[in-house]
């Protein structure tokens, strides 16, 4: 446990140093929620990672959606070089890879896309719901009035706020640190689920992450830019105070 949490520690540090010497990013950062998946369609919450890695996936409306999405993504990035990075849950892979096959049709100037392919990451993943998980989203309601009074709660088995804000922190770091420097900045899509990508944009916008409902709500298949995220840096550094530098590992498992 003890060398968990050290590791923990120690990535969110490197995560904000590398952060904090880019606190005006090189970058462009939009988010796209995944389209309407199945798990929309029946009304129950889909958050486990055995399950939703490989189940849940789009429905109809949920391609037509993300197709959209696409079209409006694609005229963004026409001239700029491009990156796609998503969350490994079913709904949200079908959803950036008909993105990223949009772009691929498009007459470009620059590559279509960052390595040629979706890049998957954890780090996007959507937010563990704990016992929640599998049951109506009405059970939603329960666990956003809790996030308001306190970010670092972990009632009903779910993922606290706080690590939800530094995992995504953690990413945003890394990709300023990793995606080459030397080529125009990169236009880069998340695509993602709503929690997670709420809560991104409460701490880029220098709210306090708890807050992420007062924020208008990301629709499915929704593209919007990732406002602010120079206020990222500053943030970041109060969840290692706040949250003790430890990641609540539940995504992962």
């Amino acid at each position: 446990m003890r060398a968990a949490r050290l590791h923990a520690r120690v990535a969110l540090r490197r995560g904000l140093v590398a952060f904090s010497a880019a606190s005006a990013p090189h970058n462009s950062y939009y988010m796209l929620r995944h389209g309407q998946s199945l798990a929309n369609v029946e009304g129950i919450i889909s958050s486990s990672p055995q399950v939703a890695t490989v189940a849940h996936g789009l429905s109809e409306e949920g391609r037509a959606q993300a197709r959209l999405a696409a079209d409006a993504f694609a005229a963004l990035a026409r001239d700029q070089p491009a990156a796609i990075i998503s969350s490994d849950f079913l709904r949200a892979r079908e959803t950036a890879e008909i993105v990223a096959a949009r772009l691929a049709r498009d007459e470009r100037s620059e590559p279509p896309l960052h390595l040629g392919r979706v890049s998957l990451d954890e780090r996007l993943r959507e937010r563990r719901f704990g016992e929640f998980d599998g049951r109506s989203v009405e059970n939603y309601k329960r666990v956003w009035e809790e996030d308001e009074a306190d970010g670092s709660h972990t009632l009903f088995g779910v993922e606290s706020v706080a690590s939800v804000a530094a995992r995504a922190g953690e990413l945003l770091a890394s990709l300023e640190a990793s995606l080459p420097a030397d080529r125009r900045p990169w236009l880069v899509l998340l695509v993602a689920h709503g929690d997670v990508l709420q809560i991104l944009q409460a701490a880029a916008l220098a709210l306090e992450p708890r807050m992420h409902r007062t924020l208008v709500h990301l629709g499915t298949a929704e593209l919007r830019k990732l406002e602010r995220p120079s206020a990222l840096h500053d943030a970041y550094a109060e969840y290692i105070d706040y949250y003790g530098g430890q990641l609540d590992r539940g995504w992962k498992s």
